[in-house]
């Protein structure tokens, strides 16, 4: 917080989406910072990433995989976190009609959605493997991030009411 002056240009992605706004500035009011204390500038994940390793700005905020891909392949490292400010992406929601209407098929669901987190948990390296393969990235890069995010539980909440 004291290593921080004004005037700090950080990279923020996805062109102004609320959901992504509101976990940067959760992450910096987290650290006791304002919005006031830094520079904000919305920019593609191909920019920010260029922009950063150019000096243009000082930090990018990004997700996975970019994160992994920064902190393995160029020894990045992050400063801020999200993490315990926001509920992440892996989450589904459903209505109160659909549950009441459709309990069965999305019970199925959250049984497929749960074997499926089950088995990268317990086939971490496999995943890895694969999710890199597809994605053209080392096999380094997604384990990197699957083992950081391996400690979070799979939860189920779904409103009984």
């Amino acid at each position: 917080m004291g290593l921080v002056t004004s005037g700090v240009v950080i990279g923020f992605l996805a062109a102004r989406f609320v959901s992504g706004v509101i976990a940067n500035l959760a992450a910096l009011e987290k650290m006791g910072w304002k919005a006031d204390d830094v520079q904000i500038t919305f920019l593609a994940p191909s920019d920010a990433e260029l922009a950063c390793s150019q000096g243009s700005v000082d930090a990018w905020s990004t997700w996975e995989p970019y994160v992994g891909q920064e902190e393995v392949l160029f020894k990045s490292r992050r400063v801020i976190s999200a993490e315990g400010l926001t509920p992440g992406l892996g989450f589904q929601v459903a209505t109160a009609i659909s549950i009441r209407d459709k309990r069965l098929e999305l019970t199925a669901l959250h049984r497929r959605l749960a074997a499926a987190r089950a088995w990268s948990l317990n086939n971490t390296r496999g995943y890895a493997e694969t999710w890199g393969r597809l994605m053209n990235i080392p096999a380094g890069v997604p384990l990197h991030w699957l083992v950081r995010g391996a400690h979070c539980a799979y939860r189920r909440q779904c409103d009984e009411g």
